[in-house]
């Protein structure tokens, strides 16, 4: 225990005590019906980590963290049993706080004794949950009407009153970082504000049309309610959940992305530790699989930002990782003519990839051994199954077969109407060629075969086919 709190005080590096101060922090859990373990940990660039933990049970449901260590302000939290929900709390220079809990209501019900920080901050996160619930009802509400009435002043006034919820909040919310400008709670707060837009720039037009105006300036002022000269705020989730929205916001076009990328992180210039986290942040983003161009904006991100390890304080391995990455993405990138393949279908006869003529072809890497391709091709072969012969293609590969006999007979079976092809090589360079060395993997390909997108979820397949081939 004390190498680890010796290893935890390295990370706090940043803490304005220069002496270590003793600490203790107690959480009762109320109406308890069994021993339960309670954790205590920190947020650090978006990501939790447990310090502590402790068992606890009737009749002393109370869990206590002390001890004598340098506590940076940031966002802290409790964990209560299996549940993964955190109760958030703040560490700001208050080393002895007393919070309270139900276990059947765990938020809800979250209380602190005497906080300057933490009395306001769960305050505000109480009326925050209030609003959204009366939101929600209103919104299932208006729902309900807009099927059974065609009366828009009923329409209008449910609508009216979700605007009124929302923006009295959003006043309440914009108020106390004005009132209490060096909090840690009203930076917190005022971080996951959105951008205030001026009321000249309306979301809609009178017509109904969509501002365009309105989209762009809320992307180019996503930034601008998170103190980038606060470190407090590294220690928290603002800045992952701010990437998650920014994902969210970004044009399909991909020159666009770039552009909004390289504004983002021109608010961290001068502040490495900002930087350093919110690069991490959108590398993890860029190498989620999607319908559009992670892999192509990852290689932009890793050639841009990544000189090094050292210069986005990653150690060597983690970079190298990164790198390889890159690199086995760069020749199957989105936009680009997909290398040929060329091996032996079900019959024995080589069959390339090129010689399949379709306005769309999907390239299916799986291996029926594997457990995951197991439970995914039966559905992708469901979803393929209305456009074959009507647009789509599917060009199945297999690599590393050993049996080629048990590998024809599931594929005439089990895959009829598929081109289905297999390579024996135990080190294949198709699977170098393409980065499908997680299976299942899917690419989706033009006419002309120029790769549209790379590891499509087969989540996405049935949504994305129906696009592309709507009337088909």
């Amino acid at each position: 225990m004390l190498l680890f709190f010796a290893f935890l005080n390295s990370l706090f590096q940043m803490s304005k005590p220069k002496e270590a101060l003793s600490y203790e922090y107690q959480l009762e859990v109320k109406q308890l019906t069994e021993p339960t373990q309670v954790r205590w940990g920190y947020w650090l660039k978006g990501k939790a980590y447990v310090i502590d933990s402790t068992l606890i049970q009737q009749p002393q449901s109370t869990a206590r963290f002390s001890g004598k260590i340098n506590l940076p302000a940031g966002l802290y939290f409790f964990q209560v049993g299996s549940t993964a929900e955190v109760l958030d709390f703040i560490i700001n220079e208050e080393y002895q706080l007393t919070f309270s809990t139900h276990y059947s209501a765990l938020q809800d019900s979250f209380k602190v004794e005497k906080s300057i920080e933490n009395g306001p901050y769960l305050d505000w996160k109480r009326q925050k949950r209030a609003n959204e619930i009366k939101v929600n009802l209103l919104k299932t509400s208006l729902q309900t009407l807009q099927k059974t009435t065609r009366d828009p002043a009923a329409l209008d006034k449910q609508a009216k009153e979700i605007r009124r919820l929302r923006e009295e909040f959003d006043t309440y919310s914009r108020q106390l970082p004005q009132q209490f400008p060096n909090a840690l709670f009203a930076a917190l707060i005022k971080a996951d504000l959105p951008p205030a837009i001026p009321s000249t720039i309306p979301p809609v037009f009178p017509d109904g049309k969509v501002n365009p105006a309105y989209m762009h300036y809320f992307r180019a002022h996503l930034w601008e309610n998170i103190d980038f000269n606060d470190s407090r705020l590294l220690r928290s989730p603002v800045l992952a959940r701010r990437a998650d929205d920014w994902m969210q916001l970004q044009p399909s076009q991909l020159d666009s992305v770039k552009a909004n990328l390289d504004a983002s992180l021109k608010n961290t210039i001068g502040k490495p530790a900002f930087r350093n986290a919110l690069l991490q942040l959108f590398m993890e983003r860029f190498d989620q699989p999607s319908y559009g161009g992670n892999e192509t904006m990852l290689v932009y991100l890793f050639d841009q930002y990544f000189p090094n390890a050292s210069s986005v304080e990653l150690d060597t391995a983690a970079w190298l990782r990164l790198q390889f990455k890159a690199n086995s993405y760069r020749p199957t990138l989105p936009g680009r003519i997909a290398p040929n393949i060329e091996l032996p279908d079900t019959s024995g006869s080589i069959i390339p990839l090129y010689s399949k003529q379709a306005t769309y072809t999907l390239l299916y890497f799986f291996h029926p051994q594997c457990t995951q391709c197991q439970l995914t091709t039966p559905e992708v072969y469901e979803q393929t199954k209305p456009y074959l012969n009507k647009g789509l293609q599917v060009y199945a590969v297999t690599t590393d077969v050993e049996s080629v006999d048990d590998w024809k007979q599931y594929a005439n079976s089990k895959l009829p109407g598929w081109t289905c092809v297999f390579d024996t090589s135990k080190n294949s360079d198709i699977e170098k060629m393409y980065a499908t060395q997680a299976l299942p993997n899917l690419v989706l390909l033009d006419e002309q075969k120029k790769i549209l997108v790379r590891r499509l979820p087969a989540s996405d397949l049935a949504k994305v086919l129906a696009s592309i081939l709507k009337g088909s």
